[in-house]
């Protein structure tokens, strides 16, 4: 009589279930130079100070000590040019630059200047405001220390952050004395120039927001009293400075642009700009996902019919954009062609799923070797890291890294050297730290594997039973929830539990033959 065993086979991962490599213990920024991520960390040794990472723990060191012993210089701004990492440090009014290394790392500005930030580079010269806000200041320097000057005039009270045109100029707002108001200037880094003044309406409102470049030109989402924030463009010059779509036809105006179309998001494709917008044909915002070609702006799909979609995320990837949006019921991973059947999404998520987003920092979709990497929850395993196939749409959990309901929180993702790098926060931990995914994430299991091979009992107290319904070899190996290997006796294929504590622990059984593997989580009582 054959014995018939039903069972509950719980996978842990359809993928190496150790991919997921803690690097350090504080969250990054997507800042690196000559192989080297740079950071800001505190340890009670040195405060706050600035490190550098390659990835390693061993390679995690502080680069240089700024305020010696427990005081901290709490590094901010941090922004690469030219294989060089500038940086506001020290009470906000110094500028020090790194390389990566300690020899690297050293003062450009030790006084005279307030708040130091947004560092860009235009021709030779790298710029960056200084002061208080409202009354801040367009300086510049060189890549020498010391070099240092104003180039705003007197009569420029105020200057906004900027927005770079090409190599050799640079867009950025003005204040103007006397007026209150705001216009549109450019700089190569020697001289200023007048660009535009797109309010008639002389509203205390700058001129320029978001921005991104598209065939040679800036476009922006920018204001004016008579329509409010819409989508223009410029190529530097006052006649090439043009309003490209008024979506909101706001012809009353509206100071407090509770009627503007807003344009944000943008993302180039190819030769089509994508963007989101609002229109209250679609709800009380009625935010949605529009294109232009650089003439006009038209609707590709509405998404949510009564509501804002929440569009963000853009990122364009094999002639395709990819963002998250929420249709009404929540949000989920959407891929378009530009069409309105071409724009679709990709994730299901139906209620008592949630899809995590992914953080700030770059404000992207990290894309690594044809697939996209998210955070979701799930009743059965709470948040952890999922993944995306672009190639057959599946997708499938990377790894239970937080075993149990209890989640594993991941944002602010960055791929650098074919690897996905990332923050994440155990939950319930409070604290985010540094981890990454390796190409061996990649390297898919079947789950036909699975159903050939059966253990019982589960739970177990001293025994645990396989059953193997072919003829191959298997390796059969258990591991604690930290990693390490355990030297379970197995023999005629039973795996003695006996000696070990209770818990959970997961069994790895590796076929030889075509080298696919499950990993399965047992329960000792």
């Amino acid at each position: 009589m054959k014995l018939k065993i039903t069972l509950i086979v719980v996978l842990i991962s359809v993928f190496s279930w150790s991919q997921i490599t803690e690097i350090y213990d504080t969250p990054w920024q997507n800042i690196y130079v000559n192989g080297k991520f740079i950071f800001q960390k505190f340890d009670p040794v040195h405060g706050t100070e600035i490190w550098a990472s390659d990835g390693t723990t061993a390679g995690t060191n502080i680069l240089f000590d700024i305020v010696p012993g427990a005081g901290s210089s709490n590094p901010n701004y941090l922004t690469v040019i030219d294989d060089v990492v500038y940086f506001q440090a020290t009470s906000t009014n110094e500028i020090w630059r790194t390389d990566g290394t300690s020899g690297g790392t050293y003062t450009m500005v030790s006084s005279g200047l307030n708040d130091p930030r947004d560092f860009t580079k235009v021709g030779s010269f790298i710029l960056f405001r200084s002061g208080v806000n409202n009354d801040r200041k367009l300086w510049k320097m060189q890549a020498t220390p010391n070099s240092h000057e104003q180039l705003s005039t007197a009569t420029m009270v105020d200057v906004s952050s900027f927005h770079r045109l090409n190599n050799s100029n640079v867009l950025f707002n003005v204040k103007i004395s006397g007026t209150n108001h705001w216009e549109i200037w450019r700089t190569n880094g020697s001289t200023l120039s007048f660009v535009a003044d797109i309010d008639a309406g002389n509203a205390n409102i700058q001129q320029i927001g978001e921005s991104i470049l598209f065939n040679g030109e800036l476009y922006f989402s920018g204001y004016s009293t008579a329509n409010g924030y819409e989508l223009w463009k410029t190529d530097g010059s006052t006649s090439g400075t043009t309003l490209v779509a008024d979506i909101q036809s706001n012809v009353l105006g509206s100071t407090n642009c509770a009627n503007c179309a807003s344009p944000s998001n943008f993302e180039v494709v190819g030769s089509t700009l994508f963007f989101e917008a609002g229109n209250p044909l679609y709800g009380p915002q009625g935010r949605q996902l529009y294109k232009s070609s650089g003439t006009g702006a038209t609707i590709v799909k509405i998404i949510n019919p009564n509501n804002n979609a929440l569009i963000e995320h853009c990122t364009s990837y094999n002639g395709k954009l990819y963002f998250v949006a929420n249709d009404g019921e929540n949000l989920k991973i959407w891929e378009s062609d530009g069409t309105e059947t071409g724009t679709f999404q990709l994730t299901n998520n139906p209620l008592g799923e949630t899809l995590y987003s992914f953080g700030s920092i770059l404000n992207k979709i990290p894309i690594l070797n044809n697939h996209i990497f998210y955070n979701k929850i799930i009743n059965a395993n709470g948040y952890e890291v999922w993944k995306l196939n672009l190639s057959n749409g599946e997708n499938s959990m990377v790894q239970d890294y937080n075993v149990g309901t209890s989640g594993f929180l991941t944002f602010d993702y960055f791929v650098f050297n074919d690897e996905l790098y990332f923050s994440g926060q155990i939950e319930g931990q409070g604290n985010n730290k540094m981890y990454k995914l390796g190409q061996e994430a990649l390297s898919t299991f079947d789950f036909e594997e699975s159903n050939l091979i059966q253990f019982y009992p589960n739970p177990t107290s001293d025994v645990v039973n396989l059953i193997m319904e072919n003829n191959f070899d298997y390796k059969v190996e258990v591991y604690n929830l930290s990693g390490q290997l355990l030297p379970v006796r197995i023999e005629n294929k039973q795996l003695d539990f006996s000696a070990l504590s209770q818990g959970t622990y997961l069994l790895k059984i590796n076929n030889k033959q075509n080298n696919k593997a499950t990993t399965l989580k047992i329960v000792k009582q």
